[in-house]
């Protein structure tokens, strides 16, 4: 059973040349994975599915930032060894706009602070597939060093 989700055809088809190797170094070269694929396909799904698990825990181990964004919050979240830190503004009139001032909104109560840790009960990397699961997004941590700094 895949650890995380199998990647979709053309997320296969971007990562073709990846895919040939991954196939080379098991053993397997082009003529034999077009016979898994004919008289095996359930061992070609296994294959396919090994392959994704290994893309998306390369992925989910470079990630250190994720965000989260609803029409009345931003929350950013750190993956560090052990622990999530999140930082968050929530808005109290309904909307974020980032194009605006962060700290003279969050000194005149139009925006509120929030801040959270979590030890991991998961694999970390386990932890932040979940979090891209519920629409979070991988994150170059640029607002949440920002956010970070108004602490």
């Amino acid at each position: 059973m895949p650890k995380y989700r199998t990647l979709t055809t053309e997320e296969l088809q971007g990562l073709k040349k990846e895919f040939i190797n991954y196939l080379i170094v098991n053993g397997i070269d082009a003529d034999e994975w077009k016979k898994i694929q004919s008289t095996d396909p359930s061992n070609a799904t296994e294959i396919t599915e090994l392959f994704s698990d290994v893309v998306f825990e390369k992925v989910m181990r470079q990630t250190q930032y994720l965000r989260h964004t609803t029409t009345d919050s931003i929350t950013c979240f750190h993956y560090q060894k052990e622990t999530a830190v999140m930082i968050g503004i929530k808005s109290s009139s309904g909307s974020i706009a980032l194009d605006e001032s962060l700290s003279d909104n969050l000194l005149n109560g139009v925006y509120e602070l929030i801040t959270g840790n979590k030890a991991y009960t998961l694999p970390r990397e386990v932890e932040l597939y979940a979090m891209t699961l519920k629409g979070a997004a991988i994150s170059d941590g640029s607002l949440y060093k920002e956010l970070a700094k108004l602490l």
